[in-house]
């Protein structure tokens, strides 16, 4: 049985409200262990940028300081898709998949009605296969100098989710409040769904995902996670491991990371 009670006690999410967001939220606010928190416009998720309106791109230019976006999805969602209006504003756009084909990730899926087991596989796959993808996200926000990065995929749940959580951990995120934020995207999947259904304009590839793997499951990001704390002493080793060095750890702790006066 999962042990929620280690997602319910961390701090609310920072929702965006832009109309024309889909799963927008600031990180900002989330506690540090020893002491400090996530400081506020700085790192911003979300889903797809599709619908992002031109006003809605302004304000987040305008009242977050948006500097870059970390797009997460493939070269075929790319192409559905064409640049977002962040981009049309002169948003700067890093391009890193961490699945090479949607369409194979839903196959793979299918016939497995262990949702834990299959979106924790699939988030070690994100670390295994895509690992130098996620290093330069890392270092995208690390050097970043002011204002804040955007990390999107299609739902804003599994790629956004192991993104923002191997982020989050490094900097010292209490685990409590990581959980939480992922787990914040059930409160809006419905309507998410909805809005990448009617975009698509095809329910098919949507439609044959178990319900259950829809949600963002918090036991399958945690085993990620313990995962990493037992191989490389958290997601600060992993990151040590595959080429980001102390001076980048110490960069992405004070872009990331305010303590108290």
């Amino acid at each position: 049985m999962a042990d929620t009670r280690q997602v319910d006690r961390a701090a609310t999410p920072r929702w965006v409200p832009l109309s024309t967001a889909l799963n927008l939220r600031d990180v900002g606010g989330l506690p540090v262990a020893g002491g400090g928190s996530v400081r506020p416009r700085t790192l911003l998720r979300s889903g797809s940028l599709r619908q992002l309106s031109p006003a809605d791109a302004a304000t987040l230019v305008a009242e977050f300081g948006l500097r870059t976006v970390v797009d997460l999805r493939t070269p075929e969602e790319l192409a559905v898709d064409g640049p977002s209006n962040l981009a049309k504003a002169g948003v700067a756009t890093a391009h890193l998949p961490l699945i090479s084909d949607v369409d194979d990730a839903v196959l793979k899926a299918q016939g497995d009605t262990d949702a834990v087991r299959v979106l924790a596989d699939a988030y070690q796959a994100f670390l295994d296969q895509r690992g130098e993808h996620l290093v330069t996200a890392a270092r995208l926000v690390a050097w970043t100098g002011s204002g804040s990065v955007l990390v999107h995929c299609a739902a804003g749940k599994d790629r956004t989710g192991v993104t923002i959580a191997v982020l989050l951990d490094a900097v010292g995120v209490e685990r409590a409040a990581v959980l939480a934020d992922y787990d914040a995207t059930n409160e809006v999947i419905a309507d998410v769904l909805a809005s990448l259904v009617a975009a698509l304009g095809d329910e098919s590839m949507i439609s044959r995902v178990p319900l259950a793997m829809k949600r963002a499951q918090p036991d399958a990001l945690r085993a990620v996670l313990d995962r990493m704390d037992r191989d490389y002493g958290g997601a600060a080793g992993w990151l040590r491991s595959h080429g980001f060095d102390d001076t980048e750890l110490d960069l992405l702790r004070h872009r990331l990371v305010e303590r108290p006066a």
